[in-house]
């Protein structure tokens, strides 16, 4: 039988525009005040001794079922679509290989994901440190405060893709010792170091990986 959310959690927030799924999992944490990281888990993947990607998560169909979809998602692959970075990587991807990374998606069988769809082989890391630009969290403000977007964690990405600003990057996710942490996006994130000389570019590179995003789960023409 299903749970209800006042079974798992009492209280459960709308996903929010472009919100990362590891985004509305860490609100869900805080503003429940769930303080034990292993036990956060537990409660809402049913996996205490998980690891949270931020990217590419694994456990859907059990967070799904425990509390994503009080959020407003109508189905797990509405999720899947909406809140990760699977359907960036669509593209690159035979059918079978993408039917393969679903159903790994949905379930517990994560072990080596990332090494299957050759992410660690082009270099962009297994634990990929978590990103946000300055003008994003203050315009999110007006929805309560700011929160992990998800085309500001695409690979290579390191200018916004709306205000054309370089990124502010938080490494504690991909710490060791911070693994099975919810973390929420701080208020006010400073940018990294870009030559001015290299924006335009890069602004140009994250809006052509922000369209890739929204192509959604079916490859494009």
């Amino acid at each position: 039988m299903a749970q209800t959310p006042a079974e798992v959690v009492a209280f459960v927030d709308r996903h929010l525009p472009n919100e990362l799924f590891f985004s509305l999992a860490a609100r869900v944490r805080s503003e429940n005040v769930l303080l034990d990281p292993r036990s956060t888990l537990d409660r809402l993947f049913g996996a205490r001794s998980m690891i949270p990607s931020a990217d590419l998560p694994a456990h859907l169909e059990e967070a799904f079922q425990r509390f994503a979809r009080y959020a407003g998602f109508r189905t797990v692959e509405d999720l899947i679509d909406r809140a990760t970075l699977y359907p960036y990587y669509r593209m690159f991807m035979s059918s079978d290989r993408w039917a393969d990374v679903l159903a790994r998606a949905r379930g517990d069988d994560a072990g080596g994901l990332k090494t299957r769809m050759g992410l660690v082989a082009q270099r962009f890391g297994a634990s990929p440190r978590l990103r946000s630009c300055r003008q994003c969290s203050s315009d999110a403000m007006r929805l309560g405060g700011p929160y992990w977007h998800t085309f500001h964690q695409l690979p290579g990405v390191q200018v916004c893709a709306i205000h054309g600003i370089a990124l502010g990057e938080l490494s504690q996710q991909s710490r060791s010792s911070n693994r099975h942490e919810l973390v929420l996006a701080p208020d006010n994130l400073a940018p990294q170091k870009i030559p001015v000389r290299w924006i335009p570019a890069l602004h140009a590179f994250a809006r052509l990986s922000r369209s890739a995003l929204d192509c959604g789960s079916k490859p494009p023409e």
